[in-house]
Order: C-alpha cells, then sequence, then structure tokens
C-alpha cells in the first residue's frame, strides 16, 4: 500500500483532478460575473433582484409592469393617469363660499389620488370671472364608478353658477396616482 501511495503516477492523478475542479469552479464563477458594459440589440432580460449602484439612464419610452417606489422609503406606485376632461358646475355657489363640481374620467377609482387643475381656456370668461373659481380639492368618488367630486371656492364676489360662465372647466386637466 505505502508503494501505491508514493507512486508518481497516482500522485499526478489527484493533482490533476483537484486542479481540474478548481478550474472549472472558476469559470463558471466567472461566467455570472460581468465588469464591462453590455450591449445588445435586443431585448436584456434579467431574473432576480436587481441592484444598480450607478446612474440609470433610459433613452426613449419605458413601460413598469409593477410598482415603483423613489427613494429608498418610497410609497409604491402602481400606475399615473393623465389627462382632460369638461368639469360640470351646474350649481349656483354663494360669494366666497364653497361649491360641488364633477368630472367624468372613466378610470378613475376610488381611493386614487386625484389632482385637478381648471383649464387655462377658464380665463377667457366674461370679464375674467372664470378665473375667479379655484379649485380647493378633487377626489375620486366614493358613490359613483368613473367620477372625480371637485370642491370649487367662489371669488368672483356674486352668486354664480360657474358653468354659466363662458368656457368654464371645457379642458380641464387631471392627474391621477395610484
Amino acid at each position: 500500500m505505502k508503494k501505491f501511495l508514493s507512486n508518481a503516477k497516482f500522485s499526478t492523478v489527484v493533482l490533476s483532478v483537484v486542479v481540474g475542479v478548481l478550474l472549472v469552479t472558476a469559470s463558471l464563477s466567472a461566467a455570472t460575473t460581468i465588469s464591462t458594459n453590455i450591449t445588445t440589440a435586443g431585448t436584456l432580460s434579467v431574473t432576480g433582484a436587481t441592484t444598480l449602484s450607478s446612474t440609470l439612464a433610459v433613452a426613449g419610452a419605458t413601460t413598469h409592469s409593477s410598482t415603483v417606489a423613489i427613494g429608498s422609503s418610497g410609497t409604491a406606485l402602481t400606475q399615473v393617469l393623465k389627462g382632460t376632461c369638461t368639469l360640470k358646475a351646474d350649481q349656483s355657489i354663494i360669494a366666497t363660499s364653497t361649491g360641488s363640481a364633477w368630472c367624468a374620467i372613466s378610470n378613475v377609482t376610488s381611493g386614487d389620488i386625484v389632482f385637478i387643475t381648471l383649464a387655462t381656456t377658464t380665463t377667457s370668461g366674461v370679464g375674467g370671472i372664470g378665473a375667479q373659481f379655484i379649485v380647493q380639492g378633487a377626489q375620486a368618488s366614493t358613490t359613483a364608478t368613473g367620477i372625480v367630486d371637485v370642491t370649487l371656492l367662489n371669488l368672483t364676489g356674486a352668486d354664480r353658477i360657474p358653468s354659466s360662465v363662458l368656457t368654464f372647466g371645457s379642458s380641464t386637466n387631471y392627474l391621477i396616482i395610484r
């Protein structure tokens, strides 16, 4: 047995196997580490968590199919929607008081965060009166699907029906965050 273990052929075989295993392990490890830039003409797909430790530059449109949070403690967002709607305010609002209006937006749901700004054409109303209605708040309706409830402040100095003002709210801008 002593003669067998001291045999040079046996030592060479064992050493070759050990070196071979180390080389294969090192090459597999290197295959999963990239230390340079990657350029591809097709789609780059990554499975699992990915950490980027530098600037992410995107040229062109992007689509996110999950949530996005900005900052380490940011709230996860699933969608941001924007567009225009026609603000309906058919009831008289007493001077220096608030009144209700609404806007139909088909994809708004209860719980959405909604921002509304009056249309720029609203300021062209008779004597600039349209500009004296101020949006005080907006929220997705809790009672009707596809409706945004809006609170308006009347600073015209008189009781007025906002929609009676020429071009009032015809292209009201909205922003919805989910």
